[in-house]
Formats: structure tokens, sequence, C-alpha cells
């Protein structure tokens, strides 16, 4: 996998070679040079399974080092002129440095009998094998960019290992299948508005000999991305893809039996439906909902830390039975709408409930919130914090949101300096940057498609038009980016005709703006909901009218919903 995009990404990365190089890992490359050197020296004496070695810091020798022994053997010389060439090696072992003086080291013994008189070195000559790894929070580009710095070298051959969180041991074990002499291991992290690339060094068998880190500039990482963007496009398929027999509106991943395996969960609007996830979708569950009722919010949360996510659901209900699924707007006029949200809980194959209450949920940075409906007005109060001990509570206010802000339609962040920003989706569905005050620093040129899920509300008066309550589009925050949906309408200015394709796109903060940068372009349809589980993001889509042509051609049930899977990894 890691190996897949190189070939269309060299071209970018060589023309642009400013935007990656030794500036960005120096430090990391030259630490790593320097222990793979080429040094020679000789064996001054050895006490068990100690023994000094004859060159030291001035040559390049530091802690940790290892180098192979050889004995030298009888001369060679040419066999026609009869020319001295040098003198035949036997390989005794390795050592490894554990004190260092300025001329000369002591070393651990670590395979081998070592005798007085005998070579030590790293040799010149060939190249060292070394297993590269990178865990799956560091960004995609970034790690593929350092390994071409390595490359470079002409010092290292390098073999890939999974883009995966591995332990010591399994890294090892796979340094040991593919002959590696030692492991190069990526992490990263954020750190006051940088990226904080950690590596460590670790011999085959299990020996940490360097840890060191360098801070990136976000404004880099992005810089390849974007750059490897256009030469990307048309590569944009999926890893999976389903025709769903159902309407299908709402999607949420995660472990509800806490087996350790991810569990699809969808909705049609009514009822929930779980699956396994696998290269083929294999039903477990239904949580069967109330008709009266349309689930607007669908997502899962560990609450009780148990190991077993428990799935949060709200509805709005319509007492005029007037449920129009034929529109791509989920609307009718209901003169006594209410809310409900519900937690279940997986128990012996089937759904419990755990909790209810009159009121919108939303799982939000590892908790619940909370806002309370009104059948004339919609969102109503403040968005307040759901604690959980044994039992569900509501607590405070969530403090700072702006004017404008629902339970649905905004995002928290820091900007540079460490102050609270907002995303916002405002009511005309435009993306809203403001700061701690409220104050809007940026507003979106374009709106980005218009809601596909809108119920008209109660009268307040026979002569005012009633309002409408809009059910945002899941907002999703994964490190300092942002998730959002876009949809392009069949007909510019009428959302109502249909839309032809979708995109998720992801949006950071630049100063006083927002920046963005397209995920997955060219999704076919409405895309109706998308859920981000690990390095991957579940989709789904409706096709234009409702209706997937060639599936009348092949006399297959043509209204479908499509399920996609993508990979997250070097997007």
């Amino acid at each position: 996998m890691k190996r897949l995009l190189t070939l269309i990404l060299f071209i970018f990365l060589f023309l642009n070679s400013s935007v990656y190089g030794d500036e960005h890992f120096r430090e990391l490359t030259e630490k790593t040079l320097s222990y793979f050197q080429p040094l020679k020296g000789k064996v001054l004496d050895v006490k068990g399974d100690v023994v000094e070695i004859d060159i030291g810091r001035d040559k390049g020798v530091k802690k940790g080092l290892r180098l192979k022994v050889f004995k030298e053997g009888v001369p060679f010389y040419h066999p026609v002129t009869g020319e001295f060439i040098g003198r035949i090696e036997q390989y005794r072992g390795v050592v490894e440095a554990t004190t260092v003086n300025d001329t000369t080291s002591l070393c651990k013994v670590l395979q081998g009998n070592i005798e007085k008189g005998d070579t030590v070195k790293v040799s010149s000559l060939t190249k060292t094998r070394l297993l590269f790894h990178q865990s799956k929070n560091v960004d995609y580009y970034l790690g593929d960019a350092y390994y071409k710095d390595l490359k470079k070298t002409g010092k290292f051959d390098l073999v890939d290992a999974p883009i995966e969180n591995l332990s010591v041991k399994e890294l090892v074990e796979l340094a040991r299948e593919k002959e590696a002499e030692a492991i190069i291991s990526l992490d990263s992290r954020e750190s006051d508005d940088r990226i904080v690339l950690t590596q460590r060094l670790i011999w085959s068998d299990g020996t940490i000999f360097g840890t060191d880190s360098v801070e990136i500039d976000p404004s880099y990482v992005r810089s390849l991305r974007e750059g490897a963007e256009f030469l990307l496009a048309g590569t944009n398929e999926p890893l999976l893809n389903y025709n769903l027999p159902f309407d299908a509106e709402l999607i949420a991943v995660g472990d509800v039996d806490g087996n350790k395996e991810m569990d699809l969960l969808i909705s049609d609007g009514v009822d929930v439906y779980v699956y396994k996830y696998d290269v083929d979708l294999s039903f477990l569950y239904l949580l069967k909902g109330n008709a009266t009722e349309r689930i607007v919010y669908l997502d899962l949360i560990d609450i009780d830390k148990d190991g077993r996510d428990e799935v949060v659901v709200s509805s709005i209900s319509d007492e005029t039975d007037e449920t129009d699924s034929d529109d791509s707007t989920l609307s009718g006029e209901g003169e006594d709408r209410e809310v409900v949200s519900y937690v279940y809980r997986v128990e012996d194959k089937g759904f419990k409930e755990l909790w209810s209450t009159r009121g919108f949920l939303r799982k939000y940075r590892g908790g619940l919130l909370y806002q309370a409906f009104s059948p004339v007005e919609g969102f109503q109060g403040p968005v307040r914090k759901v604690s959980y001990n044994e039992g569900f509570h509501l607590d405070g206010d969530l403090k700072g949101l702006p004017g404008g802000a629902n339970i649905y339609n905004f995002v928290s962040l820091k900007d540079g300096s460490g102050e609270q920003m907002y995303i916002l989706i405002d009511k005309d569905n435009f993306i809203n940057l403001k700061d701690k005050d409220g104050l809007t620093l940026w507003r979106s040129p374009e709106d980005l498609g218009g809601f596909i899920r809108e119920f008209t509300l109660k009268r307040f008066s026979p002569v005012v038009e009633p309002k409408k309550i809009r059910i945002y589009d899941r907002l999703s925050r994964k490190g300092k980016e942002i998730f959002i949906v876009k949809r392009e309408p069949l007909v510019k200015k009428a959302e109502t005709a249909g839309y032809k394709s979708s995109s998720v796109r992801v949006l950071w903060p630049s100063g006083y703006s927002l920046e963005q940068s397209v995920i997955i372009d060219k999704i076919p349809g409405e895309l109706k909901d998308y859920y981000i589980f690990g390095d991957k993001i579940a989709v789904i889509s409706k096709p234009l009218f409702g209706i997937k042509a060639g599936n009348i051609l092949k006399g297959e049930n043509p209204f479908v919903d499509y399920l996609f899977i993508y990979s997250l990894r070097g997007r």
C-alpha cells in the first residue's frame, strides 16, 4: 500500500523539491545516518563480555552503535600480477558501544567470540536494510516524504511495514521476516499548532537505540497533500461498495457487542439495522423503531466505558402521519411534532433502552450534548452537557457558543495562538468561521448545496408562515481538520430537482479564514450521511432520482442506495 502512490507522486515531489527535503527532516536523517556511517577500528582489549576499541567520539562512535567484528585472515593476491589486494576477513560477531570516550570506547559483546586485534567496522560497501514503519496517526504524505529523504542518502534498503499501530514486539517479528537489521518507527502528535514527528530507532532484537523528534508546520503537510491532489484525480475509488435494497438515511460504525470487531449500523429513518463489517454485509440485529417517528441522528458512544458502544438515536415525530419518502427532503407540516432521543445497548442479541429524553442528543468530543425542542421554534434553549454516573444526568450549559449555534451545526477548534474559534453552518447552509466573541471572521462564498432533512413546524399564528427546522449534516473533527459534506444539485438553485454528485471535504483554519480540500470527490448522487472509523470513511448515497439505471437493464431492483467504504490513508 505504502508504495502504491509513489510513481504518480514522483513527478510532483521531484519538481517541488523545495516542498520536502533536508530542511524538514535533516535532524532525523542525520541522526539515523550517524549510526550507519562507515567506521573501522581495532579491538584493544577483551575482558569477559566487554571489549575496548581504539575509536571513540572523534570517529563518530556513539552509545548504542553496533559494529560487526572480523578477524583478519591470510593475505589475498591478484592471481596474475601477484599484487597484494587485501586480507580475507572472517566474521566473528557483533558488539554494541556502551561507553564512548574521545578516542576509545567500551562495547558489550552481543554475539560471537571476540579477540584482541580483531577489526570492528560499519561497512561502507553495503546498504543497511531497514524496516520503515509509520503509525496510523502520521500523515501519509509526511511519512512518505521522510521515506524518500532517507532513500536519497543511498545508504538504506528500506522495506515497508503496514501503516498500523504496531508494538515493538510486532515490529521485531516483522523485521525478522523481512531480514531487516533495524527498524525506523514514526509517530506524531499535535502540540501548539505544530506537528511533532517522533522517530524511534530500534535494532532487530527490540533494543531502542535512538528517539528524536522534529516539529513540522502543518502548512508543509497541506502543501504535500494539495500537490498530490491534482495528480491523484481519478484514483478516488472505494475499497468496498454495496447496494442497499432499502432507503438508507444514516450510518454509524462501532463495536456494539464488545467483541473488538466493527459493526455497521444503518437506519432507513425508522429502523436501525446492524451488520457485521466484512467483504459481505452479514445481518446481526434489528432495532425496531416507531413508524410515526423519523430518525434524524444516529451515533455510537461507549458512555459507561465497558468496551461496548451504546447506540444514540434522535427522532422527530409527525402526529399527522405525513411522511413523504419520495421527496429527497424529509418534510411535511406537523401540528404537534416532538423530538425524543434514546440510548440503547445491545444485550442478548437485542436492544435494551437505557434512557429516553425529550430533545436532541449529539455525541461530541467523547461525551453527549443535549438541546431541547420547541414545536414552534425548533431548537430551543442552551446546548447542555450530559453526564453518566449510574444513569444519565443533564449538567450545565456548553459555554461560549456563538449566536446561531444549535446542537448540530457547530464544531470548536483553536487558532494558532490558542484562542477558541468555531466553525458554524448557518441557516442558509453557508460555512462561517467565528471567534470566541461570536464575531464572523469569514463566510464561504457558496453554500454546501442545501439541506436534506427539513421539517415544517407548528404555526405561531394563522397569518404567519410556520418556521422550519433543518437538521444539519454530520460535522466530524479529526485532529485540526473538520469534515463537511458538499452536494452538487442537478440544477443550480433548485436542490429539489435532486443531486448529481456529492463530495466530502476537510476544513482547517488559516489566519482569519478557512482553507479546504476535497477528500472524496464525485460520489454519485445525493450523499445522505457519512461516518469516520479508524482510517476509513463509510458513505451512504442515493442515486439521482433514487434509481440505479443499470439495474433496470439487468432485471434487478433499481431502487437502491449505495454504501461506499473509502480509505483515508494518504488523503
